[in-house]
């Protein structure tokens, strides 16, 4: 009784946290949208001001459902490479307290990039899936100016976006190994026989995980490095917009100077980003030296 009370506490205690967490991400969100609508009230536009929130809404629904299962999937992915590969047994009790930690985190976090979504990326999406083509090119890159003006911004923001949730990715995993590496281990045998001695569990297996994270981390550097390759691409646009040069846009300089470097830049990071991938196939030279060479061309070109 007496454990079916804590239990009760426990996830009482949990879900009082998860409300007070989720209360104060959405009171600077809430209190822009209460401006906003007085604002359009003063101005007798109540009617575009909820037409914007019906939108944004259609916007949070897909992308809740996406970003939870993109989480929550990664989250059992980490946990079960770690654990196989580490050999360290697990309850079917711990099992099913794990996954309901996966499912608040997961929940917690696609909240946050949705709301993201849809404050920061859902209008420049928008404008992107109803975009319409000029039928006029850039003379530098050759492509059409709706491409500047439409999906240039949405695929910067996407750009962005996606690199917060690698990072969160990064973050999860190195915190997710460090309490496996840090708690106490047992192995099958430890359960059935109900011994307080973990000394069963063979030294190794404090390598294995640590060997695991690292090709965790390794994978989402490999993922990080060609993502930036993206980013790489989507800047060399920006010196169309230069003001370096005696006149607005792209100068000598920018083209014949500027542009190759952002070319060596794109090379670099897709080399380094399937080094990592590739961690225990290739050598490790490129993984250790790769990065340093890409941050040393970033630095002498400016």
């Amino acid at each position: 009784m007496n454990l079916k009370k804590m239990s009760f506490k426990h996830k009482g205690l949990m879900f009082i946290i998860g409300l007070i967490f989720i209360a104060v991400l959405l009171f600077g969100t809430l209190s822009g949208y209460i401006i906003d609508l007085q604002w359009f009230g003063e101005l007798g536009y109540t009617e575009v001001f909820f037409k914007k929130i019906f939108t944004q809404m259609k916007f949070f629904v897909p992308s809740l459902l996406i970003m939870f299962s993109v989480f929550y999937i990664y989250l059992r992915s980490i946990n079960s490479y770690s654990t196989k590969k580490s050999g360290v047994f697990i309850s079917e009790g711990e099992n099913k307290w794990r996954n309901k930690i996966f499912i608040i985190v997961s929940f917690l976090l696609s909240v946050i990039f949705s709301i993201t979504f849809v404050t920061e990326v859902w209008y420049d999406f928008l404008i992107f899936i109803n975009k319409t083509p000029f039928g006029l090119a850039d003379p530098i890159f050759g492509y059409d100016i709706s491409f500047f003006v439409f999906t240039l911004p949405f695929l910067k923001k996407l750009y962005n976006f996606v690199l917060g949730i690698i990072i969160i990715f990064a973050i999860i995993t190195f915190i997710f190994n460090a309490i496996i590496f840090l708690t106490p281990k047992k192995t099958k045998e430890d359960f059935e026989s109900e011994s307080i001695n973990f000394k069963r569990v063979n030294k190794g297996a404090y390598i294995d995980i640590l060997k695991a994270g690292g090709r965790q981390l390794s994978a989402l550097g490999g993922i990080f490095f060609l993502t930036l390759a993206a980013g790489f691409f989507l800047k060399m646009f920006n010196l169309l917009y230069s003001p370096r040069g005696m006149a607005f846009g792209g100068g000598y300089t920018d083209i014949h100077i500027s542009l190759p470097f952002y070319y060596v830049y794109i090379g670099l990071s897709i080399l380094i980003g399937f080094s990592l991938l590739l961690y225990n196939k290739i050598n490790r030279k490129v993984i250790i030296f790769g990065p340093l060479a890409l941050i040393l061309a970033t630095s002498i070109s400016g």
